[in-house]
């Protein structure tokens, strides 16, 4: 309904006279100069240069500004000071200024003249909503001017205030063949006065409560009436057609009956703030809240609504106002993990309402601090509704390194010897090459192995190489095929720590006289069945070490026979 606020005040007390006026300058006190004659209020309402707020409703038409501070006039007949003015003696229904217009006066048998007041709402009406509307008034004598003019003193019985969607304005130029209506305008007043208003001493009210049609936003002063049908009260009568009569404006309202401006906003206070006295805008009568109370304060023990009536001009004045009340504050700060190279970080606590003072550790008292190290930070915070006091907790996930150590071998004194293989830092996570997932793997064979671990800080992963022992092939230098010892009569060679692949001889001439693979290949000193001569043979021996390196030993071999 209204705009929503945070308070820490236990009294609400307003001392405006009437809230939610839709009328600017309702009361004539703004104005730009005190240098100023009759006549001030042109058809400017843009930029009128003596007050604000307020036009004429016609190019003819001059309708006046009455102000206490107006600057000694020339001639008399400018004086439009107060209380003592050209039309009379007045003084303000409140402030101390107030406009003047004249509803009719005619100065020959055809032409009538007339003026009006004219401004434009702050808001527009809203469509079924009821309005309070209306103004104050009161009767002008104009003792000088009447008997300036030699004229007669009138007082129409009807003329008011008229609302509109649009601005009326009647632009014709006066001049001495001016038509009938070149100070008329046409409209139906929502709200007229029914009986001739005569009364020079005091100020009248003309109002009633009125239901808007939607859009309404322009509000008019003055006679309605059709040219030649308004009625007319003789108040002093010198002269047939020269007629004259003025009124003094104060006071114009146009005030919502509901959500009427009678209370502040809707509010929220601390718990504490309970129990509060709530006070209602002064300027109304017959106040009545929703709690029995009948005056214009009353007591509110907790959180809730209230409403008030209240008596304006007549018209029933309503009003609510919630008042939530706001628990004590707690400060809950979620622990924050950062990676450990990111630091120092800058960390702002999140939103939380009710706290707009915080204190830090380093001296910091707003929101945002700069994180240099994990640990837990002791933060207090205050607000309106009480202050709290939490730890922020700061973790930080550690800069991943895998370390698998150097390359080097599992051989132990000339034997493979397995191991158990693993980082030399702690890890969350383990994956090694072997699709093994846990810290440390058992390693028998030579080769190859990598580990890799990761988090949200990132990923690491090592290689490590692991040899075996180094391979020897034994080749012997002399075989004698006849010989007894099984040992002598084959030429075999053998490894360790590695595989035969193959064994090639040749003679002396480059043939091939054996070829053989693996392991058993073995020279018997033949070639295709037959005995090769004594001599000096070449060979070839290629073999694999256990880490899988190919190797070749070449030489020489005596055959004996």
């Amino acid at each position: 309904m209204k705009k929503f606020l945070i308070c820490a005040c236990t009294l609400l007390a307003y001392g405006m006279t009437i809230g939610q006026n839709l009328v600017p300058n309702f009361s004539f006190e703004e104005h730009k100069t005190c240098d100023f004659i009759w006549g001030a209020i042109d058809t400017n309402f843009i930029s009128p240069p003596v007050m604000q707020g307020w036009s004429s409703g016609t190019l003819g038409g001059t309708p006046d500004y009455f102000n206490e501070c107006q600057l000694p006039p020339l001639f008399s007949g400018d004086n439009v000071s107060v209380p003592v003015n050209k039309y009379g003696y007045q003084s303000p229904f409140e402030g101390s200024a107030y406009g003047g217009i004249e509803p009719y006066a005619r100065f020959s048998p055809t032409v009538e003249a007339r003026e009006y007041l004219q401004t434009r709402l702050e808001d527009k009406l809203i469509m079924g909503k009821s309005y309070c509307i209306g103004f104050y008034t009161s009767f002008a004598n104009q003792d000088s001017a009447v008997k300036a003019n030699n004229a007669s003193l009138v007082a129409p019985t009807t003329w008011g205030l008229f609302l509109s969607s649009t601005r009326p304005f009647n632009g014709t130029v006066p001049s001495s063949t001016s038509p009938p209506t070149t100070f008329y305008l046409s409209g139906t007043p929502q709200i007229t006065t029914t009986t001739a208003i005569t009364d020079t001493a005091n100020w009248v009210l003309v109002a009633d409560t009125y239901t808007a049609a939607g859009g309404e936003e322009w509000l008019t002063i003055g006679n309605f009436n059709p040219i030649g049908q308004t009625v007319l009260d003789t108040f002093y009568n010198a002269h047939d057609y020269a007629v004259l009569s003025y009124y003094y404006i104060d006071n114009v309202f146009v005030i919502p009956m509901d959500d009427g401006g009678l209370l502040p906003g809707d509010t929220a206070l601390c718990a504490a703030s309970f129990p509060l006295q709530l006070k209602a805008f002064e300027g109304f009568s017959n106040y009545s809240w929703s709690n029995g109370a009948t005056t214009a304060a009353t007591t509110a023990p907790g959180p809730g609504s209230y409403a008030v009536e209240a008596d304006y001009a007549g018209c029933k004045i309503r009003d609510t106002i919630t008042i939530a009340a706001l628990p004590a504050p707690v400060l809950d700060l979620a622990p924050v993990h950062y990676c450990e190279d990111a630091l120092p970080v800058t960390y702002t606590v999140p939103g939380q309402p009710g706290f707009d003072q915080f204190s830090w550790p380093d001296g910091t008292t707003g929101p945002t601090v700069t994180i240099r190290q994990a640990g837990a930070l002791l933060v207090s915070a205050s607000g309106i509704c009480g202050s709290d006091t939490a730890a922020l907790v700061v973790e930080t996930d550690p800069v991943l390194v895998v370390d698998l150590g150097g390359d080097h071998t599992l051989c132990r004194e000339g034997q493979l010897q397995a191991e158990l293989l693993h980082s030399s830092t702690l890890l969350p996570n383990y994956t090694w090459s072997t699709g093994e997932t846990t810290s440390e793997i058992y390693v028998e064979t030579p080769g190859q192995y990598s580990l890799r671990s990761g988090n949200a800080c990132g990923a690491s992963q090592d290689e490590v190489v692991l040899s075996g022992c180094e391979p020897k092939v034994y080749v012997p230098n002399v075989f004698y095929p006849g010989s007894l010892h099984a040992e002598n009569y084959l030429f075999r060679p053998f490894a360790v720590n590695a595989g035969i692949v193959s064994l090639d001889v040749f003679n002396r001439w480059g043939g091939k006289v054996y070829s053989g693979k693996g392991d058993g290949a073995a020279w018997d000193g033949t070639q295709d069945g037959s005995q090769c001569q004594q001599g000096v043979y070449a060979y070839l021996v290629r073999y694999k070490g256990e880490d899988g390196k190919a190797g070749i030993v070449h030489g020489d071999v005596l055959l004996l026979r």
